[in-house]
């Protein structure tokens, strides 16, 4: 298999201006994701129970990159 590079973006509504939506899609794109394999939620960080995360974990195989902007936009409990 070919591995394929996604991406994955989560903004909340405590996010500032460096965390928006288009600033993330922007720099994920800008590392040579295609828009479609961008994977997107309007969320807190608390869970990791919302729709953009479960379908990119159904995607993504062995071999494959996530790109993210920054670590918390994965979530706030790094162990998970």
């Amino acid at each position: 298999m070919i591995p394929v590079t996604y991406g994955y973006a989560r903004v909340s509504k405590t996010d500032r201006d460096e965390n928006n939506l288009e600033t993330q899609l922007q720099q994920i794109e800008g590392h040579g994701v295609r828009r479609e394999l961008v994977h997107v939620d309007d969320a807190s960080g608390t869970t990791f129970n919302r729709p953009g995360w479960r379908e990119l974990m159904t995607r993504v195989r062995p071999g494959d990159t996530i790109v993210v902007c920054n670590l918390a936009r994965f979530g706030r409990n790094f162990e998970e």
